[in-house]
């Protein structure tokens, strides 16, 4: 954002050295990071769920910024609801590499999406959750 407060005005002005195109270049590319940044957050901050258990199935709804997502299971059907994690690695100072785990329900068997229900919340939450969804449909404990 300072960035673009300064370039901006430069560029307007004139009192930029070299190419003005490759000025603007920059004011867009800072702009789209920007814009990405906030809408990430803005996603994060709105995202929102609900389970609904009855006695013959279960449904998740997701909302978020960029669309709703539901699925329903029947009853029968449901082999297993657990929490799960995804591994996620990053980079870090050049050598150093750091592992950080993301957590989702998982039920099982999937549907077509495979999609990682409630990803937002924190561990403890999803395994509330999951201990809820097991003794409402009477899931044995040993499937968590």
């Amino acid at each position: 954002m300072i960035a673009l407060a300064v370039l901006v005005p430069a560029l307007l002005a004139g009192k930029v050295g070299g190419q003005p195109s490759a000025g603007w270049f920059m004011v867009g590319v800072f702009t789209l990071v920007v814009v990405g940044m906030l809408l990430y957050r803005v996603d994060a901050a709105i995202q929102h769920g609900a389970v609904r258990i009855r006695r013959d199935s279960l449904s998740f709804r997701e909302y978020g910024l960029f669309g709703k997502h539901h699925e329903e299971w029947k009853r029968d059907e449901i082999e297993a609801v657990r929490v799960d994690a995804e591994e996620c690695r990053t980079q870090e100072y050049g050598t150093r590499e750091s592992v950080t785990f993301d957590h989702f329900i998982r039920v099982e068997p999937a549907s077509d999406s495979e999609r990682q229900w409630f990803s937002h919340l924190g561990k403890d939450e999803l395994e509330w959750m999951v201990t809820s969804i097991h003794q409402h449909l009477d899931l044995d404990a040993d499937e968590r």
